[in-house]
């Protein structure tokens, strides 16, 4: 994929409206491109630096009008840095076709020039049931939380549309970013056929085992039938993923369930338990996430469909067994494999017996399907002699959620 830097004429100083016609003008050209993906990074940009920096200059100057001069000038700083937020935003743009150039952008009113994005994420990172943790090797070989690099979290939608348009809230999303993140937009043409495999497949997934109903797979399946029916017109499947980053694990759930908030209003949010690492290929040049299964039929959630797309529906997959996960050794050799659960039959009971050794997936993965059924309804009584069930405690709003911490003197 080709990968150029484009700048949007002073994006931060605009209002609301013109921010958002301004990323619709943008995006306006992805119809006559195959597949195409939009990453915007946002750094709040902290003026104490700069502050402190003009304030010893106002000292040493040797002049007093120099010196009254940068006395005003660090107060107009401050009142900058308290009165609005101060933003680092960076947009990349990277396209299939080779045949786009600078000068094709320029034609959008778009500066751009032909330059790798860089990756969000530097180092090892191991995945956690809803976010990614820096990891670092010791000298005795051993793998340990890496403290000095930033925790992610993603959450995604997913959507199929005749002729897709950026909406105000990811204007809104890179204007009021409450901390570092990276926003990915994803968008491909599709086939029809790809199209009615979709719909048919969230149908499925809507009522899959005769749970509660999934009411984003309901959607879905909606706006695949109504996108079948657009004759004439190209369908487009559009991704919106948002990687949150933050060095402390509470402080990015917070962040998390307040983005989740804000986005439901507006677009279906899929948290993306258990599937972190698979979306953080959204925010590579990769085109799409390696590893997960062609059809989806029988997940439990709608965490896979979102990472494979439309183009990933399909029936070859087997139907004897529920897709769980994958498993993933981002410190070792790059393992990777796939998690069925076999035996799943409706509401009958069954048992279950996970194996591996340690640091293989286990723990993350049972978290990560016992997460997707909870979106689902499903009341979850968790009996755990570690203290493993505390961190998936920690995954929900504390209104949703009982703990109670037993000592093995009261157990029979």
């Amino acid at each position: 994929m080709k990968c150029f830097q484009v700048r949007l004429p002073s994006f931060e100083q605009l209002s609301r409206p013109d921010q958002t016609r301004l990323v619709l003008g943008l995006v306006s050209f992805f119809a006559h491109l195959g597949g195409c993906r939009l990453l915007t990074y946002v750094t709040p940009w902290k003026l104490e630096n700069v502050v402190k920096e003009r304030r010893e200059l106002a000292v040493s100057a040797p002049e007093e009008w120099q010196r009254r001069r940068l006395r005003e000038e660090v107060q107009l700083l401050r009142r900058v840095a308290k009165d609005r937020q101060l933003l680092k935003i960076r947009h990349y743009l990277l396209v299939e076709e080779d045949d786009v150039n600078v000068a094709d952008l320029a034609a959008w009113g778009l500066y751009a020039e032909e330059q790798a994005a860089p990756p969000p994420l530097a180092g090892q990172y191991r995945e956690r049931v809803d976010h990614l943790e820096p990891i670092i090797q010791e000298e005795t070989g051993r793998w340990q939380t890496d403290n000095s690099r930033p925790r992610a979290a993603i959450l995604a939608s997913h959507e199929l549309l005749r002729v897709w348009g950026a909406r105000q809230p990811l204007a809104d999303l890179v204007n009021q970013a409450e901390g570092p993140l990276v926003l990915a937009v994803d968008l491909r043409k599709t086939r029809p056929e790809r199209v009615e495999m979709a719909a048919n497949s969230w149908l499925a997934v809507s009522r899959e085992g005769g749970r509660a109903v999934n009411q984003e797979a309901v959607k879905a399946a909606q706006a695949a039938e109504f996108a079948l029916n657009a004759d004439g017109e190209a369908v487009h499947e559009a991704r919106v993923a948002v990687m949150l980053l933050e060095p402390e694990a509470d402080r990015l759930r917070q962040r998390m369930r307040a983005l989740g908030r804000r986005l439901t209003r507006h677009m279906g949010v899929d948290w993306l338990y258990g599937y972190q690492q698979a979306a953080a290929e959204l925010f590579t040049p990769v085109a799409r996430p390696q590893g997960l299964p062609s059809g989806h039929h029988n997940v439990l959630s709608s965490g896979a469909a979102v990472m494979a797309g439309v183009w990933g529906y399909g029936s070859t997959q087997s139907n004897e067994g529920v897709y769980v996960g994958e498993r993933l050794s981002l410190s070792g050799g790059g393992s990777r494999g796939l998690y069925y659960l076999q035996g799943w039959r409706g509401q009958r009971p069954h048992h279950l017996n996970a194996f591996g050794k340690t640091g293989s997936g286990k723990s993350t993965n049972i978290r990560a399907l016992l997460a997707r059924e909870a979106e689902q309804g499903t009341q979850i009584i968790i009996l755990d002699p570690q203290p493993h069930v505390r961190r998936f405690v920690n995954m929900f709003d504390p209104d949703t959620v009982a703990y109670h911490r037993v000592g093995y003197g009261r157990l029979t």
